[in-house]
C-alpha cells in the first residue's frame, strides 16, 4: 500500500522572552513569558524494524532541545529575535534524526488559540 508516514511527539517548556523589535508600547517588547507546548513531526520511509524513529529516541531528541530553553530567558540563549516564526524554524534545523526521516514540521503553540507551525522544504 502507498502512504505517508507522520509521527509526532510534543513536549513543553516554560521560558521568558522580549521581543525588542516591536513597535513602542506593545506588550510583547516588555519581558513576558509562556508556557510553549512543541510538536515535532517526521516523515519518512520505516527501516528494516517497521519503523522511522523509535518514539522514545524521537521524544528525547525533543527534550534535549526543549531543556536548552526551559525556565530560561530566550534571548539570552540565541543570536536571532526569539519570535515564534523563528523558534519554530530553529528547532526544525537543529532536530537531528536517522537518515530515513526528516523534520516534517514544527509547531509551536504560545497561548490558547495562537500557534505557528513551520513545515521546512527538503529540496
Amino acid at each position: 500500500m502507498q502512504g505517508k508516514y507522520t509521527l509526532t511527539v510534543t513536549g513543553t517548556m516554560d521560558c521568558a522572552h522580549a521581543l525588542p523589535d516591536m513597535p513602542e508600547g506593545h506588550k510583547c517588547r516588555a519581558m513576558h513569558g509562556h508556557h510553549y507546548t512543541v510538536s515535532l513531526e517526521v516523515s519518512g520511509t520505516p527501516d528494516g524494524t517497521g519503523i522511522i524513529v523509535d518514539y522514545y529516541d524521537l521524544s528525547a531528541e525533543l527534550q534535549r532541545h526543549l531543556a536548552r530553553f526551559d525556565h530560561k530567558t530566550i534571548n539570552d540563549e540565541v543570536d536571532f529575535p526569539p519570535t515564534t516564526e523563528r523558534l519554530c524554524e530553529h528547532f526544525a534545523e537543529s532536530i537531528r534524526l536517522p537518515s530515513n526521516a526528516m523534520v516534517a514540521a514544527v509547531t509551536i503553540d504560545v497561548t490558547p488559540g495562537h500557534s505557528c507551525r513551520f513545515e521546512p522544504s527538503h529540496e
